[in-house]
């Protein structure tokens, strides 16, 4: 996509920076999976998933739906927006507070016994 393209080359620095830190990243995954250590693997997943969406919307800013619709475009409207702000900020801690009583219900490892 020319849009795209045009967007890396008018800030080199910050997508090259962003470039180098995904692959960095990918270097440190690798390493933690030969290690085999138990939860970096994973950290350092989210960290690469993490920095890719961060490029790829920086990449597209400020379009949501490339050439077609901005972000300013595709926002509701400020009622609306506090209306859900309310509605998650209720009902957040109740999803919180089931995951954690649904991760100390089943805690502990699997051992296989083969």
């Amino acid at each position: 996509m020319p849009f795209v393209l045009n967007r890396w080359l008018s800030e080199p620095f910050m997508f090259a920076m962003l470039a180098i830190f995904l692959a960095c990243t990918l270097v440190i995954l690798l390493q933690k999976l030969r290690q085999r250590r138990e939860g970096s693997p994973f950290f350092w997943c989210l960290v690469g998933l993490a920095l890719a969406v961060i490029g790829l919307v920086a990449s597209h800013y400020p379009y949501l739906v490339p050439d077609v619709m901005t972000l300013h475009a595709a926002a509701s409207t400020t009622r609306t927006l506090e209306f859900m702000l309310f509605a998650i900020s209720g009902l957040l801690p109740l999803m919180l507070g089931y995951n954690v009583y649904q991760y100390y219900v089943f805690r502990g490892k699997l051992k296989s016994k083969h």
